[in-house]
């Protein structure tokens, strides 16, 4: 069975080889996000994608305590559960 960090390498590297097939113009259109081009929505978002391998590292082995997104996530999560 492959480990949390092997998937997140393997979904690191399709993010990657997303990125580099975008073209110039491609990088500099703007998104729905007003104000975002995709190259800065595309970073912002790799935050994100890197930082997911630290949360796995520390994952409880009893699973999450609470189904509450942070008040920041709410409206974009579509989580019914809180």
């Amino acid at each position: 069975m492959r480990t949390e960090t092997e998937v997140l390498g393997d979904l690191w590297r399709v993010w990657g080889a997303w990125g580099a097939d975008l073209d110039e113009a491609q990088w500099t259109a703007p998104t729905r996000c007003a104000g975002w081009d995709v190259a800065a929505l595309y970073a912002h978002v790799s935050q994100g994608v890197g930082g997911l391998a630290a949360l796995a590292q520390r994952r409880s082995p009893t699973g999450p305590t609470s189904c509450v997104p942070s008040p920041r996530v709410r409206p974009w999560c579509g989580l019914s559960c809180w």
